[in-house]
């Protein structure tokens, strides 16, 4: 197999040639700076993801997809699309550190002595090169990386025959992480020089195909032999700090160097006060070895401002630049070269003197995330079309890849399917990977997931609430709202192979509200109690319930339900038991409960607590408490619950398996600020819970339901609640009675299979551990 190591070496020779710049006085090893936040939900990551999530055309506005010989989408699967956004992100993460969410409160505690190393515990190798994130307008060798990056992913990727191979599995890891890489620079040209300002709204197509020359005032390499061409004609960015600056800084860097008592030097301007606060707090060497000069433009606010002609919508190539970060001490992140624009952006390795964070220069070129505003927002969605662009010269562009679709299934980690599903093999059904586990989302909605665990998300928006990685199954739930406070499934969206079926009670995408169902876009009524899918599902209905199935066997069952003029959903995936296949808000199928709350991306909620509280104890204190609200630690555990962990399972437009009127896209249907609290148990009166408890009994609601139907009872106070949580036992049934062979367990049967999972001293399903 083919190795980096001749690119890196090309690459690195280039970059030590660019180093040699003396006209400029760069100090020339990138010692830190801020990207698109690697680890932020905006950043590289979110970026990669989003434009891999996506079915493959040559152009943009093309409608011929990419399809294999059998007419199936070629597709990034999920663990590819992973593995490709970690490695993006790795150009500035080191891999130890790439799942960990919590990097950046570990950078705030522990480096607070910026001159010490602890840094480069947390940084990559290539965090420290400028070519890789087109910094110090190093365009020549950032433009030469992605060619370079783009030919080792094309010879890793070229001897493969068939993607089922090991060889093409390896070779196809590599190619994927080659990627990554390389997508994380292309990124950064949007996030770090001024093609936004410069008004351009579409890529810029060299990136990948061409070597963009360095501006005037930076070394060169003539392409043709090699030389250095040294241009020493400046091209001034931005205003220069003038020669009072310059003074000014002298003498503060005099008074404080001859103090004794540095907390009587009086700074003559709000910079130097905010200075002199940090050279109190670390001691004067802050301002070791740094002349007045960079002192003035560390604390100026010239360097943050391009001038004029390089801001104006001139849509001119000649005049791009990128922003200079010179180092990581407080002063050498905020100065440049003379005449240069810094990078800029509040550092996440700025001082923090008393909980308050101490950075120079907030001002700047880049556009990394949210706080820089409307630039940020064209920066990120022009690196998200760059991203595709980059991934359709390998796929469609390049003669050697794009005849070869095993090569092409190979990157996006695809493989063939087997000639027969195992499990569709009569001696098989009964061994374990061949059973089904049933997951659920059901009134209000309370999920249970595929391992056992129960919890309430009382949400708005579509969610994923399972998928398989090879994604030729998921099933997506709408969250409607039905008070302020509470929601039920309002719609219902299945993948199944290469077909779409959905099925709405309300917000129905045309103007036919009499019938639920649509297929792959289009009403759709059975006729008879089965329809057979052209992708080689089928659904069938048995009453008002539909059991929509896909052509390897995996069910789900969609129950029609409705209290006074509510009409909901209750959905209930069958999968099979294959751990690790499967991942959404329903679970990972490993057989594991405790780590079933795993947030996309990366992470999990370790910490599993009731969303009920405990059922138990509100029954037996009937009569003897008071309603009560959250605690702190409650509260922290629902905000993670919903913000972190939910909120990560929301439907990506470009995702979406659900229709939408014209004009409407998913972010119509969602709400972040829902709800306005959290609810559980301990918040009902004593007589709402006595009420809620009887209805429930009369309805014959099961122990394994009772917390979320005296749950719904209590809050809405819609006694019709009972019933329909009385209900759900018979889901399975159904199943069985229309796929005898599958046998899958009852509820209380799974209850039992499952409690003794759980960790200790955990309320679950009405019982305390």
């Amino acid at each position: 197999m083919a190795t980096s190591t001749s690119t890196i070496e090309k690459v690195q020779d280039v970059s030590r040639d660019l180093r040699q710049q003396e006209t400029l006085k760069v100090e020339e090893q990138r010692d830190f700076i801020v990207a698109f936040e690697s680890l932020g939900k905006e950043g590289h990551g979110e970026i990669t993801e989003n434009a891999l999530t996506t079915s493959w055309t040559p152009k943009e506005d093309s409608e011929v997809f990419l399809k294999d010989k059998d007419g199936t989408l070629l597709m990034f699967q999920d663990d590819a699309i992973r593995e490709i956004a970690l490695a993006d992100r790795s150009v500035d993460i080191k891999p130890d550190y790439l799942d960990d969410s919590s990097l950046f409160d570990k950078l705030e505690n522990t480096v607070f002595d910026v001159f010490d190393e602890n840094s480069h515990v947390f940084f990559s190798d290539m965090f420290y090169e400028s070519g890789y994130h087109f910094d110090r307008e190093t365009f020549l060798e950032g433009s030469r990386w992605l060619k370079f990056r783009k030919a080792d992913i094309v010879k890793e990727l070229t001897p493969i025959k068939d993607a089922n191979d090991e060889d093409a599995q390896i070779t196809g890891k590599q190619a994927r992480k080659y990627l990554g890489q390389a997508l994380h620079t292309l990124q950064d040209f949007y996030a770090h020089t001024n093609w936004v300002e410069l008004g351009f709204d579409e890529i810029d197509t060299r990136l990948g195909r061409e070597e963009i020359p360095d501006p005037p005032g930076r070394i060169s390499i003539n392409p043709k032999t090699g030389e250095k061409v040294v241009n020493l004609s400046r091209r001034d960015t931005s205003e220069p700090v003038d020669q009072k600056e310059i003074d000014e800084a002298a003498n503060f860097i005099k008074l404080v160097n001859t103090a004794s008592d540095l907390t009587k030097v009086i700074p003559t301007n709000s910079a130097y006060a905010k200075i002199l606060k940090i050279i109190i707090k670390v001691g004067k060497k802050v301002l070791s070895g740094h002349t007045p000069e960079e002192l003035a433009t560390a604390i100026s606010t010239k360097p943050g401002i391009l001038k004029p002609e390089f801001t104006t919508p001139a849509k001119d190539k000649r005049l791009l630049t990128s922003g200079y970060f010179m180092g990581l001490d407080p002063i050498s992140e905020c100065s440049v070269p003379k005449g240069k624009t810094r990078h800029g952006g509040p550092s996440f390795l700025s001082i923090k003197i008393s909980g308050e964070k101490y950075g120079l220069c907030p001002n700047g070129l880049n556009k990394d995330d949210d706080s820089r505003g409307e630039g940020y927002v064209k920066a990120s969605s022009l690196a998200k079309k760059a991203t595709k662009d980059y991934i359709r010269q390998i796929i469609f562009e390049d003669p050697t890849i794009s005849n070869n679709i095993e090569a092409i299934k190979a990157l996006m980690g695809m493989k063939n399917p087997p000639t027969k599903d195992p499990c569709k093999s009569e001696k098989n059904q009964n061994s374990e990977q061949c059973k089904q586990k049933e997951g659920r989302s059901n009134n209000d909605p309370h999920l249970a997931t595929f391992d056992g665990l129960r919890y309430d998300l009382q949400t708005l928006g579509e969610f994923i609430l399972t998928k398989s990685n090879d994604r030729t199954f998921e099933v997506q739930a709408r969250h409607a709202p039905f008070s302020s406070l509470m929601s039920i499934n309002s719609a219902v969206a299945v993948k199944t192979g290469s077909d779409r079926v959905a099925l709405y009670t309300k917000d129905f995408p045309d103007d036919n509200t009499s019938n639920p169902l649509r297929v792959n876009g289009k009403p759709v009524t059975i006729e008879g109690d089965k329809l057979r899918l052209k992708g080689g599902g089928e659904i069938l209905k048995q009453g008002n319930n539909y059991v929509i199935s896909s052509p390897r066997g995996e069910k789900v069952l969609v129950s029609p339900s409705s209290f006074g003029n509510n009409a909901f959903f209750n959905i209930s995936p069958f999968v099979y038991n294959r751990s690790g296949k499967y991942s959404g808000l329903l679970g990972n199928v490993n057989g594991n409960p405790n780590d079933d709350l795993q947030i996309r991306g990366g992470g999990n909620i370790s910490e599993i607590r009731s969303t009920y509280g405990d059922v138990n104890k509100v029954l037996n204190q009937v009569g003897l408490r008071l309603p009560g609200e959250l605690d702190k630690a409650e509260k922290v555990y629902f905000d993670r619950l919903y913000k972190d962990f939910g909120d990560s399972w929301r439907v990506k437009q470009e995702e979406s398996l659900f229709d939408y009127p014209t004009g409407k896209t998913t972010e119509n249907y969602s709400d972040r600020s829902f709800p306005d609290k959290y609810l559980t148990l301990n918040m009902l009166s004593p007589e709402q819970i006595q009420k809620a408890h009887n209805a429930c009994t009369e309805a014959r609601v099961t122990e394994d339901l009772m917390e979320g139907c005296i749950f719904d009872v209590g809050f809405s106070g819609f006694s019709e609640f009972a019933r329909t949580t009385a209900e759900i036992n018979g889901y399975v049934n159904i199943v069985n009675q229309l796929f005898p062979g599958l046998k899958i367990p009852t509820t209380t049967q799974f209850v039992d299979q499952t409690i003794q999972k759980i960790k200790p001293k955990v309320c679950f399903l009405g019982h305390c551990l």
